[in-house]
């Protein structure tokens, strides 16, 4: 009798791990009881001038499942429907037509996990999640036939559409049946006819934001920038508003969200492509009608001058390319693809078509602002110092663009930042980290370092070059400014 116990041990055990396994199998399967259908949308087949189309095939039904693109406005008298006790939908299709049907439902998890998605019916159908179309069937058959899918659940609701078509044929009580089947045991999923309200990532990420607004020099217009997000799929486009109406004069995803104002005029610039070479163009919000005013820009990035006959160019000069079979690193940013190129700035008049280099040397010169008379621009180049903090230093110069006559303003100051012109150009802005200007900025108490990232706002006065802290106890960082010309000071 002992002998046999190891035998009737083995035995149990394994009745128990099929039992674990059979119910793991089929134990789990979450079956669709509700859904909402909308239909039947009649359809007709198209009128057939030829038996093949240019790559030699035959019409076939299955290409009237397109012509309904998944849409929530075929949902709109939709109805809730219920499945019989073995899961199965009954639906009726007219008779001697084709017709498309739409079924809904959504499934929402509480956890990551794995599964498959199971629709079986009589006739031809596709399966879209969320939109997306992820399986079909291309067949009509007396008995429904399944189809599957594997589907990743994260913890958020998935709305899935069954796009199903309806042949004439003598079977008018049709039959359709899904189900979910999760790779793991566990209340992980639910299913119903409206989406859980359960706050994802897609809360933070998906809907309509601001990008950006500009206004135009005299406050009549504005110029808005969104971007909507929708499951992983983003859109961009500008809107130009009557700022006193609320009017939305046009609304645009190409020219106009690279249009700027101009400096005092209420038009917009853009530049595009013509037939002679690079155009500079004009948008008046008035009337929306656009002016060519030059037809042939040289190439390069490049600002307005407040008189708007002046361009300033900053022009990319491509650096030495290394042999393909060594390279060798002339610096530690010699890591970065873009090290090696150098920017110099140039003057184009717009009137007189005169182009005049401004800059040139080995050290990038970067422009920074121009006066509100137009003469004069604030540039900047910077030196590398790897021996100390902050590994590199700033230079700032004034040039007239008369007589390209340069003074320096300041050289070699650490944690300084961009500048900019006060309206009467008696005064710079300048921003830069609180130990910059031999730390006059500085608040820091009994701390050892400042945080460098924490920007600070200095008054430059142009004639005696001294230096005014604006922002010592100011606690945030700067991010953006703008100096309000109002009062021309």
């Amino acid at each position: 009798m002992k002998k046999n116990q190891p035998v009737l041990s083995i035995a149990l055990i394994f009745s128990m791990f099929l039992f674990v396994s059979l119910q793991s199998i089929f134990a789990q399967q979450v079956k669709v009881d509700k859904m909402d259908y909308s239909g039947a949308f009649k359809m007709a087949t198209p009128y057939i001038s030829d038996s093949t189309n240019a790559n030699g095939k035959s019409f076939g039904d299955v290409a009237l499942l397109k012509s309904f693109p998944i849409a929530d406005k075929y949902f709109i008298n939709s109805v809730e429907i219920q499945a019989d006790t073995a899961g199965v939908f009954h639906f009726q299709i007219p008779e001697n037509e084709y017709a498309i049907h739409f079924f809904r439902f959504y499934i929402s998890g509480t956890q990551f996990n794995k599964g498959k998605i199971e629709v079986a019916a009589h006739g031809k159908f596709e399966v879209y999640v969320n939109g997306a179309k992820m399986k079909d069937k291309s067949t009509v058959d007396s008995i429904p036939k399944a189809v599957s899918f594997e589907m990743t659940i994260e913890p958020m609701s998935y709305e899935i559409v069954i796009k199903y078509l309806s042949i004439p044929d003598s079977i008018t009580a049709h039959q359709i049946k899904a189900s979910y089947k999760p790779e793991k045991e566990g209340n992980f999923v639910s299913i119903s006819t409206s989406p859980s309200s359960i706050f994802t990532i897609h809360n933070l990420q998906d809907g309509k934001n601001f990008r950006s607004v500009s206004i135009s020099p005299n406050g009549k217009y504005c110029k808005v920038e969104y971007a909507e997000r929708k499951n992983d799929k983003t859109i961009r486009y500008s809107e130009l508003i009557d700022n006193e109406s609320g009017k939305v004069l046009m609304q645009d995803n190409g020219y106009l969200s690279q249009a700027h104002w101009m400096p005092k005029s209420d038009l917009l610039y853009f530049t595009r492509e013509g037939l002679h070479g690079k155009e500079l163009i004009t948008l008046n919000p008035a009337n929306q009608q656009i002016t060519i005013i030059e037809s042939n820009l040289p190439e390069g990035s490049f600002s307005i001058a407040p008189d708007e006959q002046t361009l300033i160019y900053t022009i990319k000069e491509e650096g030495p390319k290394e042999s393909k079979s060594m390279n060798r690193i002339l610096d530690n940013s010699d890591r970065y693809d873009a090290f090696r190129n150098r920017y110099t700035l140039a003057k184009y008049n717009l009137k007189t078509g005169l182009y005049q280099p401004l800059t040139f040397g080995y050290r990038s010169t970067y422009l920074y602002d121009i006066s509100s008379d137009s003469k004069t621009i604030l540039f900047g180049t910077s030196n590398s110092d790897y021996t100390k903090r902050p590994f590199s230093t700033s230079n700032l110069y004034l040039m007239d663009l008369q007589t390209l006559r340069v003074d320096t303003l300041y050289s070699d100051m650490p944690y300084a930042g961009s500048a900019q012109f006060s309206p009467n150009n008696a005064q710079l802005l300048i921003e830069g980290g609180p130990e910059a200007f031999n730390k006059v900025g500085l608040n820091i108490g009994k701390e050892p370092i400042a945080n460098s990232y924490d920007t600070q706002l200095f008054l430059f006065d142009m004639a005696t070059k001294k230096v005014t802290p604006l922002t010592k106890d100011f606690n945030p960082s700067i991010e953006d400014v703008v100096w309000n010309s109002a009062d021309k000071n």
